[in-house]
């Protein structure tokens, strides 16, 4: 077909750029094909989805206006493609710029803007419409937990591929330095660097689509708790992310076989050095698997109480009851002996001691001292609060109410509301709360 002097036959010219009847026909092929496809995907199947997805009108003219931009690019850079005028407009040693790279660099952009807004607009909002209608709270643009990360990596990913093209077009790709790995010299650029963060920014997207999206349905099917929840997510997440990590290395001409043969003797002294290190580590995961922890859990280490807001890697998280947060070593929680309050069953069992004179009906305290935990809205119906005679004291009849509540983190608030109300029902019905005493005598 080059040899055909009927296709090479020069019709005229274009800055300098000869035009022949192959590059016509070819064009032509092309402008009927871009024809057929803007009429069927953009005009009948396009217009037809977004109307299935009851879209803002606003949302979808926008979509729509990008959509024909996008392919006005595209018939853009295969018309510069298919003729041939290809002029150069900027060039030297480093640096390439002709038609054909603004074309495809316009189209990648535009490209990318696209997909960012029907992910954006379409995807997410398919997402968000699945969440339950009891915890979008009334407000009907709030966005589930998570949608904002999703969405920004997303837009991350189709930028930093657009970058990479035009990067690659342009030639603009010259060594940043080079280094030795076993005897070979590799270089790095600057699209390594790009492909790097690419390779991370998908493993997130990765992470947010398994989480949200599939594990996230899975676990409301299942009625999973939230600890168990979040145990699976965590480790889903290590594992990507230690994936990620490989395959980053693998781009950049690095295996990690070799880099851990090479540094093994480093190893060793990194291992003895970080002992302490390692054991958080190993607790870690020793908690995301073994669940005797979870986040969640209301604890007691030690003196140290609160509830496990999360469980990394190496630390955990406990919040006290005044709304502090203290970064525990998983090997705490792992070694030492720890109260899971609510391990086994989301409540517990408390009592508050009241001493009350002798000589007084101690039928009336007991039905006083239930009829006080009954009207209050912390203590817990089932199992029924009871109260123990427990002592003949020195100056009193000594009562203890037990009662049974989930209100671990302000359960010394329960108790004093409990005191309080206790010492108006006695004042009310004339039962008094006596005070140590002592009888002196004098011997002469």
């Amino acid at each position: 077909m080059e040899d055909n002097p009927f296709i090479n036959f020069v019709l005229f010219s274009v800055v300098g750029v000869d035009i022949t009847l192959g590059n016509i026909l070819l064009f032509a092929l092309v402008l009927g094909a871009w024809f057929a496809g803007y009429f069927v995907i953009l005009e009948k199947m396009l217009k037809r989805y977004l109307k299935s997805q009851e879209l803002e009108r606003s949302v979808s003219s926008r979509i729509m206006r990008m959509t024909r931009l996008t392919y006005v690019f595209l018939l853009l850079l295969l018309s510069i493609a298919s003729l041939g005028v290809n002029v150069s407009l900027y060039s030297n040693n480093d640096l390439n710029i002709d038609v054909l790279i603004v074309a495809g660099s316009l189209f990648a952009f535009q490209l990318a803007q696209l997909l960012d807004w029907l992910f954006s607009r379409v995807f997410f909002r398919q997402y968000y419409m699945q969440v339950p209608s009891d915890l979008r709270k009334g407000i009907t643009r709030q966005k589930p937990v998570g949608t904002t990360k999703g969405e920004h990596t997303f837009q991350f990913i189709v930028y930093t591929l657009a970058v990479i093209f035009v990067i690659q077009a342009m030639g603009v790709n010259e060594p940043l330095f080079s280094y030795q790995v076993k005897d070979k010299s590799l270089d790095f650029r600057i699209s390594d660097i790009l492909e790097i963060a690419l390779i991370f920014l998908a493993a997130r997207l990765a992470i947010w689509f398994l989480t949200q999206v599939v594990l996230g349905n899975y676990f409301k099917r299942q009625n999973i708790d939230y600890g168990s929840q979040f145990a699976i997510n965590q480790l889903l997440k290590y594992f990507i992310y230690i994936v990620a990590g490989l395959l980053a290395l693998e781009s950049v001409g690095i295996q990690p076989t070799v880099l851990l043969a090479g540094s093994a003797a480093l190893l060793v002294g990194i291992g003895l050095g970080l002992q302490q290190t390692f054991n958080d580590l190993i607790s870690g995961i020793i908690l995301l698997f073994d669940r005797t922890v979870e986040v969640g859990d209301f604890v007691q280490l030690g003196s140290l109480v609160g509830v496990v807001k999360k469980i990394g890697i190496r630390t955990s998280v406990l919040e006290t009851r005044d709304d502090i947060s203290v970064i525990v070593p998983n090997s705490k929680l792992v070694g030492e002996q720890v109260v899971n309050w609510n391990h086994s069953d989301d409540k517990a069992r408390f009592s508050v001691a009241v001493g009350v004179a002798y000589g007084t009906d101690t039928t009336l305290v007991k039905n006083l001292l239930l009829s006080v935990a009954k009207e209050n809205p912390d203590i817990l119906p089932t199992p029924e609060p009871f109260v123990r005679f427990t002592n003949f004291g020195d100056s009193s009849l000594d009562f203890e109410l037990h009662f049974w509540s989930t209100r671990f983190m302000i359960i010394e608030n329960v108790k004093s509301d409990l005191r309080f109300s206790i010492d108006d029902v006695f004042r009310k019905n004339n039962i008094s709360i006596p005070f140590p005493q002592r009888d002196v005598w004098m011997r002469s």
